[in-house]
């Protein structure tokens, strides 16, 4: 996601999905009907965008990876983990990432396999991550590392064929997967692709933080749909964030891990105060945060702190029913 105070350094990335009453979350908005499960928007001829959550109500099944040496009840069916890996399955020709970790199995399945059958991957990392990259490397993958010094390349996203973008709060991690409440969104869309690739190919070659250039458009639109792109700390998300948090007239719902940035939470009071109905869900580790706005939120009764096992990872917000804003930047002045 985008919201970043430009004196950081660190490398997030995020979306805006402007769909409209009628289009991909209708009025009935996300966070009333999730199940944590898969939800998908299908038009009558194309599917543009397949939403998946891995979090709490999923069963759990024996041929699962437990964590802690305990069967975990909310792990991800093997269906939904099929469902996380097909666009990488799919790929013909290349798959470019930006990750800040890598350790899930199905997913460096999936990579190896798309190498081995001649598809050209390319993976941008976190530096001091390098060792969650040695199984690609040693297949022969270009894996470069991303050195940020003290701060984070936070970034997790895929960009496949050219055509497929798939960002979001998820780590392709074992916990991130089956234990941690996560949400990815996969996007066709050759425009959309293209601005993300932008991105990538500063940060394949090392180029981070302040050094970065503002190299791609900011706004594209996927079918009928307007989509924005922004990358921190070069592009101004914190304040497109702030226009569309002050632009709600109906609802608000936030879903974060962190929400720690004293302007975004103003925004949120200001919504509130003109009657805006405001909803939030936080990570209880964000929560304790002595920084923490969630706290301020939840003492005027907008909003609760998730008690299920794991981190609550989402760093999204859905306005009025119609507008999404999803990525891997938290609601923070440091994201």
């Amino acid at each position: 996601n985008v919201l970043t105070n430009n004196t950081f350094n660190l490398n997030t990335n995020g979306i805006i999905i402007n769909a409209g009453s009628n289009n991909v979350f209708t009025n009935s908005t996300i966070l009333d009907s999730i199940d944590w499960d898969i939800y998908s928007y299908s038009s009558s001829q194309n599917t543009f965008y397949n939403i998946t959550f891995n979090q709490t109500k999923a069963s759990f099944e024996a041929t699962d990876i437990s964590i802690k040496d305990q069967p975990n009840p909310n792990a991800i069916t093997t269906e939904q983990i099929t469902n996380g890996t097909s666009y990488l399955n799919i790929s013909n020709t290349s798959i470019n990432a930006a990750l800040y970790h890598l350790s899930w199995q199905p997913i460096i399945d999936s990579l190896i396999a798309a190498h081995n059958r001649g598809v050209t991957v390319q993976i941008a990392a976190m530096y001091d991550n390098m060792d969650e990259f040695q199984s690609l490397i040693d297949v022969g993958i270009t894996v470069n590392p991303v050195n940020v010094g003290s701060y984070l390349m936070h970034n997790k996203f895929f960009i496949v064929d050219g055509l497929y973008t798939w960002t979001g709060s998820y780590n392709p991690t074992e916990t991130g997967t089956i234990l941690n409440a996560n949400d990815g969104i996969k996007i066709r869309g050759a425009d959309l692709a293209s601005i993300f690739q932008s991105e990538f190919d500063q940060l394949f070659v090392d180029i981070n933080g302040k050094s970065k250039t503002d190299n791609n458009a900011e706004i594209t639109s996927v079918g009928s749909v307007q989509v924005e792109a922004y990358f921190a700390p070069k592009d101004d998300g914190k304040t497109r964030l702030i226009q569309l948090i002050d632009a709600t007239t109906m609802s608000l719902y936030i879903s974060t891990f962190y929400f720690t940035d004293n302007s975004i939470y103003d925004a949120v009071v200001r919504a509130r105060d003109r009657g805006v109905f405001v909803k939030g869900v936080f990570d209880y580790r964000g929560w304790r945060n002595s920084y923490s706005e969630a706290d301020d939120i939840i003492s005027w009764g907008g909003g609760v702190v998730d008690a299920n096992p794991g981190v609550y990872h989402h760093k999204f917000g859905v306005f009025d029913g119609a507008i999404v804003w999803t990525g891997s930047t938290n609601w923070s002045a440091a994201g």
